[in-house]
This record gives C-alpha cells, sequence and structure tokens, in this order.
C-alpha cells in the first residue's frame, strides 16, 4: 500500500484516467473529488463487502460535477 499526504485541493493521479482530489478535512474525515471516465464503475468498499452488486450501486455520475 502506498500512503501520500495531500492537503486540501492537492491531487494524485492513478494512470491517465483517473485523479483523487482533496475537497475538505475535518472531524476525522476527508471529502475527495474523483475525476474518472464515465466507464469506469466506482463502488464503495463497504458496498461491495456486504455482498451488494456493484453494478447496482454504481455512482450516478451525472449528479456530481467532474473535477
Amino acid at each position: 500500500m502506498l500512503i501520500l499526504t495531500r492537503r486540501m485541493g492537492e491531487s494524485i493521479r492513478i494512470g491517465n484516467d483517473v485523479e483523487l482530489v482533496v475537497l475538505a478535512t475535518g472531524r476525522g474525515q476527508i471529502c475527495l473529488g474523483i475525476a474518472a471516465p464515465t466507464s469506469m464503475p466506482i463502488v464503495r468498499s463497504e458496498l461491495l463487502a456486504s455482498g451488494e452488486s456493484a453494478t447496482a450501486q454504481q455512482t450516478d455520475r451525472s449528479a456530481v460535477p467532474q473535477v
């Protein structure tokens, strides 16, 4: 596992297509923005662990602005 420190507004690139941006921090949580192709499913790991279908739980990207 790679561990990086980022501040608000800083980002991490994964390959050429995925960018993670730290939008906010506080109260033991962080808010991440994810810019990725709409064809790439993004699913919270706890949903996969609970046995939910990745397709049914895919993020609705139409409501989330692209970074």
